[in-house]
């Protein structure tokens, strides 16, 4: 009853507050963050300075923590010190806005539209981080936190937490949580309350194949010499079985060797998570027919290590045709990596596996290598978790939907490691929202539910 009382409080709260916090999202969104471009870091100082202004104007004690990067905005709100410790995490950065013909409105220009607030950084992670801390504020308002509250937002998700990376560990004590809450994931499909369940780990890696000074010529060495472009596309087909019951499962020797399998009850938990075949088909035009085909397509996306070519560049690619044999080829790799699987390690064992098939006589060469963080699970027995289902309770009578994310946010297991907080990821994103590409946007009634939600979160968070 006192949750379904603070619902009244919060809905009355965001009737009275809705164009204030409209305009605290646009404003945010206009900040030109792209933590990628050194060209925008003035942008990226001049958000964190608006968001440490925000936290400290809603009574938390806030502050500007300097990294090697870009800077951190984090806040303390302190109830007790006896009570348990939230931590909220997001980020302030964005993706480069490019292609910019492809937007229907300015990427840094907010606009409501058909019910929906387009601009870059609309869904990831801005909007987010504004319907949490509007929530908090409201909550702050009405004396209805019962625990202690602080607030970590960076600068350099989308360009891999470098700034915070470097310093977590040396502020151990700052980060010290019970519990992380992350609202940089997305819902399902069909809308139904829905809890991220865990995240892949990351690694990746560029790999060129030099073979020749320059490119040659196609007819006076054709045949005679071998083709930088196709040895690396040979090379490439060795990184998956490609037929019988394993085909699609990576061929690395020692790949699977640490992954800690999923348990019976995920397995069941990730079905209500489902997206079916035939959204695929509705949504992209094909049917998810990729990877391990013994393991559904909640697994295979959840659960099971993936090895992508993410690009793949060689030779002439403009109009018309050009005779040569191209003097080198690059691939680019990712590897998603599933729970136990140490990301150096698995950068080491493909980097071998690609020397190992190296042809004779040409020159293979590593570049930006990146062992991101390792695969997250949250505990299925987490009372942190309880929280989040009895909030989604009070909201929709709808089953809940459990997802085990296939993405990424590699900095967030090491924020676990050093705050020894337990996970909780709700998002209110979709698919449909065009994260990273042009258009993005969040529709305005889950930007409401987001609100609602993180205010009922918080307000039943209680002691173990």
């Amino acid at each position: 009853m006192e949750l379904q009382n603070e619902l009244q409080n919060l809905e009355t709260a965001y009737q009275e507050s809705e164009d204030q916090l409209i305009e605290d999202w646009k404003s945010l969104l206009r900040f030109k963050s792209i933590s990628t471009n050194p060209g925008n870091n003035t942008d990226c100082i001049n958000c964190a300075e608006w968001l440490l202004d925000k936290i400290t104007s809603m009574k938390f004690k806030g502050e500007l923590i300097e990294t090697v990067g870009k800077p951190i905005v984090f806040g303390e709100y302190i109830v007790s010190p006896t009570a348990p410790t939230a931590l909220f995490y997001g980020h302030y950065d964005v993706q480069p806005p490019e292609p910019l013909n492809e937007w229907k409105s300015g990427a840094f220009e907010p606009e409501l539209r058909d019910g929906k607030m387009y601009a870059r950084g609309a869904s990831d992670n801005k909007g987010q981080v504004t319907f949490v801390l509007g929530a908090l504020n409201t909550l702050i308002k009405n004396n209805s936190l019962k625990v202690n509250v602080k607030v970590l937002i960076e600068g350099e998700e989308e360009s891999g937490s470098k700034g915070l990376s470097s310093i977590a560990d040396k502020l151990k004590e700052k980060f010290k949580a019970d519990l992380i809450f992350v609202s940089d994931t997305s819902m399902v499909p069909s809308g139904a309350p829905s809890i991220t369940m865990g995240l892949r780990g990351l690694a990746a890696l560029s790999v060129t194949l030099k073979a020749y000074p320059n490119d040659l010529h196609s007819g006076l060495y054709g045949g005679a010499l071998k083709n930088p472009i196709t040895e690396l596309a040979r090379i490439v087909s060795t990184l998956h079985e490609s037929c019988g019951e394993d085909a699609g499962k990576v061929a690395i020797k020692g790949f699977y060797d640490d992954l800690i399998p999923h348990s019976v009850e995920e397995q069941k938990l990730s079905q209500t998570g489902k997206t079916s075949d035939q959204e695929f088909k509705d949504s992209l035009g094909a049917e998810p027919t990729g990877g391990e085909q013994k393991f559904s397509t909640a697994e295979r996306i959840g659960f099971r290590p993936t090895v992508e070519v993410n690009g793949f560049t060689g030779g002439y690619g403009g109009p018309g045709g050009k005779t040569i044999i191209p003097a080198e080829a690059t691939t680019k790799l990712s590897m998603r990596l599933g729970t136990g699987q140490d990301p150096a390690r698995i950068l080491k064992l493909v980097k071998n596996h690609l020397l190992s098939h190296a042809p004779k006589g040409m020159k293979m060469e590593f570049d930006s290598e990146s062992a991101g963080g390792g695969a997250i699970r949250v505990n299925l027995n987490s009372p942190w978790l309880r929280a989040a289902e009895k909030a989604h309770s009070i909201l929709s009578k709808e089953e809940i939907a459990y997802r085990w994310e296939g993405g990424s946010i590699p900095v967030i297991e090491k924020i676990i490691k050093v705050s020894g907080a337990e996970p909780v990821f709700v998002g209110f994103g979709k698919a449909e929202d065009n994260w990273h590409a042009p258009n993005e946007s969040l529709a305005l009634d889950r930007f409401k539910r987001g609100f609602l939600f993180s205010g009922l979160f918080f307000a039943g968070l209680v002691a173990n």
